[in-house]
Parts: C-alpha cells; sequence; structure tokens
C-alpha cells in the first residue's frame, strides 16, 4: 500500500473489520437495493461500513445511499451507527440520529435510504435474548399481571456500565449471572436492564450484587438501581421509573469509583427544586447522556409520581397521523378510525410525559406542539 494512503473502510478515524469475505460461515447480511439482492457472511466480531463509495466493506449500489452511510458493528449485540448519511438511516420505523448507534436484532429490517439491510442468524434460538426496552416493558407488563394474580414477587434492575466497558464486555458480564427465568434487555448505550422473575428482595439484591462483582471482576464501573414489585410499584412505569431513580439514591447497589461531577450535582439539586411543580421541563444533552433517566428521576421524585410515565419518541410519529396519535379520534374520524382511540397526552394524565428527541420533529408540528405545552402549562 503506498505512504499515506488508507485501507478500505479506514475513514474518519474508523478502522473496519479486515476481510469480510473471509469471515466464518454462519451469520450473514442480506442487502436489497438498486434493484439487486446480495448477500454477505458476517465476521464474529468487528465494524463493517456500509455505503456506495467503493472503499466500503460492503457496497450498496444505491442512489439513495451516501458513500459512507453506515457502520455495521458485529458484536455480543449488533448495533448500526449512521455516519451523517443524507437521505438517513431507520430500523422499522425508527430513526437512527446521525453518529448514534441502535442496537439491531437479527431478522429486523434496516432501512439506508431506500435500501434494506436484514441480518440472518441461522444458529438455533438461544435461551437468553436482549431485548429492546419497547419489548422488555412489555414483558414487565405481563409479569406485573402474572404476580398480581399469584402474588409473587419480582424485581426491575437498572444497570449502568462506565462508557468504557463496552457492550460485549457488559452483556456477559450480567448474562453469567442470571437465572434461565430472568429477562436482559437494552435500555441504551452502556445502560441495561434486568427482569428478575419470581425473585423476592433480599434475592434480587443478592443477584444485583453478583452482578455488580461480575462487572467489577472485568474492570467495569457500574452503577445497580432496584425495584421490587409489588413494594415499589405495581405497574412497569413506576417500577423502570423507580430503578432508575435508585441509580442516584440510596437503594443504588453499586457506585462508580469516581466521584460525581460538579454540574452533575447542580443538575440534580436543580431537579430537585423543579420536582413540585407543574412546569414544563427542558433537558438537553448528547446522545447516551442520560435525558430519559433524569426524566424519569424527575418524574418519580414529583408529586405526580404515582400517575403514568409516558415516553413519546417524537421522530417515530408519523407527520400524517401526529394530533391522532396526541390527541386521540374517535370512531370514523378518518377511514381507517375503526374504533375511538385515546390519545398518548390522555394517557399520560396525571404523570409525566416524555418528548424524546423533539427537535426531530417538522418544524410546522413543532408549532402545534409548542401551543399544546403553552396551553397545558
Amino acid at each position: 500500500m503506498p505512504p499515506g494512503s488508507t485501507s478500505p473502510g479506514e475513514r474518519d478515524g474508523l478502522v473496519s473489520t479486515a476481510a469480510v469475505s473471509s469471515a466464518p460461515a454462519g451469520l450473514r447480511l442480506y442487502v436489497t437495493g438498486g434493484h439487486a439482492c446480495t448477500g454477505h457472511a458476517l465476521p464474529t466480531s468487528g465494524a463493517l461500513t456500509l455505503g456506495r463509495g467503493g472503499d466500503c466493506d460492503i457496497v450498496i449500489d444505491d442512489t439513495s445511499v451516501s458513500r459512507l452511510h453506515a457502520v455495521l458493528h458485529v458484536g455480543a449485540v449488533f448495533e448500526i451507527e449512521d455516519r451523517g448519511s443524507h437521505n438517513g438511516t431507520r430500523i422499522g420505523e425508527r430513526r437512527v440520529a446521525s453518529g448514534q448507534r441502535r442496537a439491531v436484532l437479527p431478522g429486523e429490517v434496516v432501512h439506508l435510504g431506500t435500501a434494506t439491510l436484514v441480518i440472518f442468524d441461522p444458529s438455533p434460538p438461544r435461551s437468553r435474548h436482549l431485548w429492546p426496552h419497547g419489548y422488555f416493558e412489555l414483558l414487565v407488563a405481563q409479569e406485573c399481571a402474572r404476580a398480581a394474580a399469584t402474588r409473587r414477587p419480582f424485581a426491575v434492575l437498572r444497570v449502568q456500565a462506565s462508557e468504557l466497558a463496552g457492550a460485549e464486555l457488559v452483556v456477559d458480564a450480567i448474562t453469567c449471572t442470571l437465572r434461565d427465568i430472568d429477562v436482559l434487555g437494552s435500555y441504551g448505550p452502556d445502560d441495561h436492564e434486568v427482569l428478575l422473575v419470581e425473585a423476592e428482595p433480599e434475592q434480587a439484591r443478592a443477584l444485583a450484587d453478583q452482578i455488580a462483582a461480575s462487572l467489577g471482576a472485568r474492570g467495569a464501573a457500574a452503577r445497580i438501581g432496584l425495584a421490587c414489585f409489588p413494594r415499589d410499584g405495581s405497574d412497569p412505569e413506576r417500577l423502570i421509573a423507580c430503578a432508575s431513580a435508585a441509580l442516584h439514591g440510596d437503594a443504588g447497589i453499586a457506585r462508580p469509583a469516581r466521584p460525581q461531577a460538579p454540574a452533575m450535582e447542580h443538575a440534580r439539586a436543580m431537579m430537585q427544586r423543579v420536582a413540585n411543580t407543574a412546569i414544563g421541563v427542558l433537558i438537553l444533552g448528547e446522545t447516551g447522556v442520560g435525558k430519559e433517566v433524569m426524566a424519569r428521576a424527575l418524574h418519580a421524585s414529583s408529586q405526580r409520581a404515582d400517575g403514568p410515565f409516558v415516553p413519546i419518541h417524537c421522530a417515530a410519529l408519523s407527520p400524517a397521523l401526529f394530533e391522532s396519535e396526541l390527541f386521540g379520534h374517535e370512531k370514523g374520524a378518518f377511514t381507517s378510525a375503526l374504533s375511538a382511540k385515546p390519545g398518548l397526552l390522555e394517557t399520560a394524565d396525571g404523570g409525566t410525559v416524555f418528548l424524546d428527541e423533539i427537535g426531530e420533529l417538522p418544524d410546522a408540528i413543532q408549532v402545534k406542539l409548542l401551543r399544546v405545552l403553552d396551553i397545558g402549562g
């Protein structure tokens, strides 16, 4: 290679897996775009560049795909990272912001512009999946109903690892301590959640201690929050909020070795001041800093803590159906309105609404939402 040149896939500080073609048989990535469908073997770990440029690991000959559109990270979990593409990256209907990494499950459809990707895993289903947060919350709701009927307790954990720990290490450390019946979920970058089925509070605390020890043995600092059913709540919103709040309170199991930065202490003190007011709160921060964690902690500290916490992911809202999703509709209001549907704001009555990625909404919709917030305030 001539001096000063770069290898395929090495751009913007990213060094990708050396050769896709030499990867072992098994996992495959199927790409559809530009009137062609291609299959590619995936390595067991590494990062693959995806785009229209000839120096990408996987070249997608489609005009809607940028020259360096995205990166697929392969490891214990699959993650797709948008690299500032022109036409965007989506997992199903969920938009992936520029520079953001989002977990992808085998079988999920990823859109790069109008091209599509699907990861195929031929191996038998594993005994434990890493579930996305939305599905994890549904599993907690099902467990709430089952536990209420059987009068059996269970617990929810939030596990926040240090930023440099690495997703694969954290998943391995947590998984090796869990029982077969427990459920592992992904809350966000370096942030996981665990459903401990039929676990008494003492048993749940012991399992949390084991997770902390397992992470510590691998050199990873961690903070763990614990919430128990029915002691801390009887619905998924309350339990997850309590586990989130416990990350920073006395109920935390393990704490990071370094002290909290003065800026975080200032933010937490401000949160306590506004917790019992009825004003709107704007939380700013880069992707992964914990804006939803702060919102849930604020909800748990407020007089609305017994009400629902309703996160609304603005980037996933269809502009055409925005008003229907937010305010609901009556039966027959439009062609596909076969029954009345309460809006997300009505669902959150008495609780807290968290509008995530509000800046991703079209300007016209932001104007409407501003008026709603102004009237509601």
